[in-house]
């Protein structure tokens, strides 16, 4: 598997996760793609944060950090980059991220 970085797009109105991992992180995510310069190795040795698609039902695709079991929804955040990569394996727009949690 292979990584490449992306951007976390924040609500200009505040935080709205409720202390979730992209309310205080923004240069550690990374997202699996084909051919990403990043290696299993890279992001292990690195420290990043692994953002994995999650496809709901209804077709829409959120991210979630890898390894989060929890029910999560969305707090205002949202992954992107400009990086061909990202568009082909995503599509060309911005992802939700899940990672607001009540509990």
């Amino acid at each position: 598997m292979t990584y490449i970085p992306v951007y976390i797009y924040k609500n200009s109105l505040g935080d709205s996760t409720a202390n979730g991992v992209s309310s205080v992180e923004t240069n550690r995510f990374v997202v699996p793609v084909k051919n990403g310069f990043l290696s299993e190795s890279d992001v292990e040795n690195g420290d990043y944060i692994i953002l994995e698609v999650e496809e709901m039902h209804t077709g829409y695709k959120c991210f979630k950090q890898k390894g989060d079991g929890r029910w999560l929804m969305n707090g205002g955040n949202f992954a992107y980059s400009t990086d061909a990569r990202f568009s082909d394996t995503y599509g060309n727009q911005p992802i939700a991220i899940h990672d607001r949690y009540e509990g």
